[in-house]
């Protein structure tokens, strides 16, 4: 009797016709549950998920299912698929208690049900199922062993279970082990396996070529460019960021295609994005297609919007050479480590180009952007949020009198160590208050973004057992519509950055809704003890760079100590709070953060370089900004 694979494979096997009503598919699989039939229980589960995904009593059918076979096969594979499910459900105990089970076989007696590749994919999900909760009691034993499995992988030139976007997030594994990771998943959208060393590490490019935007030669004939992403929708980041973006495009120098696997789900961003161009493709549905379909176009530069963090079969596309030169950008903040990619888009603060530490971990030619490299169209969305109603701070649980400190990032961003930081000078700062009889001081609270009750309890349990803070001294938001979040941040005093893996989309938001954000950049050779967060990836340089092009370099800190202080200085020197927050407001219409216009002008200046430049193989592009 096979066992049901995990989750996302489950589902995606399923495509049968004809296809009977979703409810009658239900109890067809419960009646085959009864008799212990679980293939064909599986069976009426998989039709029911492809008539309608989201039907009400589907998700428990499928948990029966699974705690049926384990009951009736006790297969680690199928505690595997449990476990996928459970996650997917938020009831992240549950899922890990499965996922323990597994590990528990294969580090006691060799179990044959457990071969290797279920054991790494167990220990992986297992770190991630952890960090959505900040479960952080056995961290330091999973980050070891973590550490240990993708180490192994890499040195017996194995693909790692864990993702590459997830290597970026994991404080374990560093900037090294990250690119290579990448570099693992791009030789499997190639298909073809190759010594990493041929990519990584790389060496300082040979030339430095600067570039100007009123200074560009415009090229002889329009130049195509072709954007890729799956994550045209409204309910990704992405669409909300380059709303405005593609408008800007001077479309006398440019043709602009943009490609989707998806039909648009006609969300305000996605019009706004399809009506900015002249071609708007929907790719079929194999690589091989969809790389036919963009090959007829004749596209000279291919943007990838996503890397590896959308649909694998992207990659795939980018893999097969689908344009002379093809760049990365935006959606996978990292090195891609892949042959087939010819350019990144950085600042000289995410990637510091005299700095061969990092440098060397990007397989890439990079094109340095003369200000932060993360584009956004909030100086356009403003005014529709400026105009709505004013909420009001007692209708979020915070305090009406009370320095508000919040971290409104996903909870697997925030590491304990951090955490600590955090409620050390919460803690001071409320005690001083308290002493002193000023309730802002006295009434300080941070405000977290909840991601369900399992987190919330192993937050609050921390604060009570380390520094014995009460209740209220930790709020929680639940998530909200885009427009609601934008609308309640400004309730915020400062926010905080999480220093593993940056605020990208949240650290733009709180910037553009005039909150002051502290971000961790220390020098990558400065890194004194296994606490120390280290801030060498793209992924942890982000909020400095953010911070900088806003003109607040005094809120990137340089060490935790200097970050701690700042957090303080906030709360108790007013006038010099009031000064930078003042100052971010100001900047806000001026500032080169939130200037679309200016920032499309930089990039095109590195594109028509690019390709008058396609017979050279070894170069930086160095933008230089004609307003600074």
């Amino acid at each position: 009797m096979k066992s049901i694979p995990f989750l996302p494979t489950l589902l995606l096997a399923a495509k049968q016709s004809p296809k009977p009503i979703p409810n009658t598919l239900l109890a067809s699989a419960r009646a085959a549950m009864s008799r212990n039939d679980t293939d064909a229980a599986f069976q009426f589960l998989s039709e029911a998920f492809t008539e309608n995904a989201n039907m009400p009593g589907l998700y428990s059918c499928f948990e029966d299912l699974f705690r049926l076979k384990i009951q009736l096969y006790d297969d680690p594979g199928d505690r595997m698929g449990l476990a996928s499910l459970l996650s997917d459900l938020s009831r992240y105990e549950e899922a890990a208690k499965e996922l323990r089970e597994i590990l528990a076989l294969s580090n006691g007696v060799l179990d044959s049900r457990v071969d290797k590749a279920l054991e790494k994919k167990a220990a992986s999900t297992l770190f991630r199922t952890e960090a959505a909760i900040c479960a952080w009691d056995t961290l330091e034993e999973d980050s070891e062993a973590l550490a240990e499995l993708v180490r192994n992988d890499l040195a017996s030139k194995r693909i790692p279970a864990v993702h590459p976007y997830e290597a970026l997030m994991w404080p374990c594994l560093s900037l090294e082990d990250s690119s290579r990771i990448a570099s693992m998943y791009s030789m499997r959208a190639t298909g073809t396996f190759y010594d990493i060393d041929e990519v990584l590490p790389r060496k300082i490019a040979q030339e430095r070529l600067e570039v100007a935007a009123h200074l560009r030669t415009p090229s002889k004939k329009r130049i195509k460019i072709g954007y890729i992403s799956p994550d045209f929708t409204g309910r990704h980041p992405l669409a909300f960021l380059l709303q405005d973006f593609f408008r800007q495009h001077d479309t006398a120098l440019f043709d602009i295609h943009l490609y989707s696997p998806y039909e648009s789900d006609s969300s305000p961003e996605v019009e706004k994005i399809k009506q900015a161009v002249h071609h708007w493709t929907v790719l079929p549905s194999s690589a091989e297609e969809m790389t036919s379909t963009i090959l007829e176009d004749n596209i000279d530069i291919m943007i990838d919007l996503c890397g590896y963090t959308g649909t694998s079969v992207i990659a795939e596309v980018m893999a097969h050479r689908v344009a002379p030169v093809q760049i990365a950008y935006m959606g996978f903040p990292a090195s891609s480590g892949a042959k087939y990619i010819d350019f990144l888009v950085c600042d000289e603060v995410i990637v510091p180009p005299n700095d061969l530490s990092i440098r060397r971990h990007y397989s890439e030619n990079l094109i340095y952007m003369p200000h932060c490299y993360f584009v956004n169209s909030h100086r356009y969305v403003l005014d529709a949020i400026e105009n709505m109603p004013k909420t009001t701070r007692s209708e979020h649980g915070l305090p009406d009198v009370g320095f508000v400190f919040c971290c409104h990032s996903r909870p697997e961003k925030i590491d304990p160590a951090t955490f600590r930081s955090w409620l050390k000078v919460l803690k001071e700062i409320r005690e001083e208050g308290h002493d002193e009889g000023i309730l802002e001081k006295a009434n300080a609270v941070i405000w977290f973004l909840r991601s369900g009750d399992e987190m919330e309890e192993n937050m609050r349990r921390f604060a009570q057992t380390e520094f014995e803070l009460s209740n209220e001294s930790l709020v929680f938001a639940d998530k909200a519509p885009r427009d609601q979040h934008l609308n309640r941040l400004q309730l915020a005093d400062l926010f905080l950055d999480t220093p593993a893996y940056n605020a990208h989309t949240v650290g733009i938001d709180c910037l553009s809704v005039g909150v002051p954000m502290v971000s961790l950049l220390r020098d990558s050779r400065s890194i004194s003890s296994t606490d120390d967060i280290a801030t060498d990836k793209l992924a942890s340089r982000v909020g400095g760079s953010l911070l900088k092009s806003a003109g607040l370099h005094e809120l990137v800190a340089p060490s935790m100590a200097e970050y701690e202080f700042i957090m303080k200085r906030c709360v108790v020197d007013c006038a010099w709070y009031s000064t930078v927050k003042e100052r971010l407001l100001q900047n806000r219409k001026k500032s080169p953060l939130f200037d679309t216009e200016r920032w499309m002008k930089n990039l095109e200046s590195a594109l028509i370089a690019i390709e008058s430049n396609k017979q050279k193989t070894n170069y930086d592009v160095f933008v230089i900004d004609e307003q600074l």
